[in-house]
């Protein structure tokens, strides 16, 4: 696709402040869902898509408007972490809760206050059996990040509703700087951001 229709297409694409919650377990380390997670925090707000972070496991000075670090601790009761979801999620109601973790899903899930909760399932499942058939009623939908992973998600459970089950691609997040936009006979960096699956 020509860059200029590349550029009109991603100014078109609105989402109406769509209100969304992505959780995760850190953000500051290098990772493919740390990745995925700056890029939602630089560019949501562009598309049209209010949404806020919510970190379980860094301290709370890393916290900004949008990003709120938790600080929980291994040795948190359970009425800890949700009085320390709550204290964020309480003012942001109503919203679609992303779930980029599986852990501690069905203790969150109550303080969440979302109206909708998408598992996205950015590597292999076959390790989180058990937690996917423990807690798979309080998933609404399914996002994966590959057809692979879909296709076993599917198999392992045939009965959840397959319009609930979406193939998202990974973002690709340009390397800053200036880009080449004469010929070919010089270097052209491409940069992705993801996970190989082998």
């Amino acid at each position: 696709m020509p860059e200029a229709a590349a550029h009109n297409q991603a100014q078109s694409l609105d989402y109406g402040g769509l209100p969304a919650l992505h959780l995760f377990f850190q953000y500051h380390k290098i990772g493919g869902v740390e990745s995925i997670l700056r890029v939602h925090h630089d560019c949501d707000a562009s598309v049209g898509v209010q949404s806020d972070l919510i970190i379980y496991m860094e301290d709370r000075s890393q916290s900004t408007e949008r990003r709120h670090c938790l600080d929980f601790q291994m040795k948190d009761p359970l009425r800890e972490i949700g009085i320390k979801m709550r204290q964020v999620t309480s003012s942001r109601q109503n919203r679609i809760a992303f779930y980029h973790l599986s852990w501690g899903f069905r203790f969150i899930c109550p303080h969440d206050f979302a109206s909708r909760r998408i598992l996205v399932l950015h590597g292999k499942i076959e390790h989180i059996r058990t937690f996917l058939r423990s807690n798979i009623q309080f998933m609404d939908a399914v996002l994966c990040v590959n057809a692979q992973i879909r296709d076993a998600f599917t198999a392992m459970f045939p009965e959840f509703p397959s319009d609930r089950i979406q193939v998202v691609a990974s973002p690709i997040q340009p390397i800053p700087g200036n880009r080449v936009t004469e010929g070919l006979n010089t270097t052209i960096l491409l940069g992705y951001i993801g996970r190989l699956m082998v």
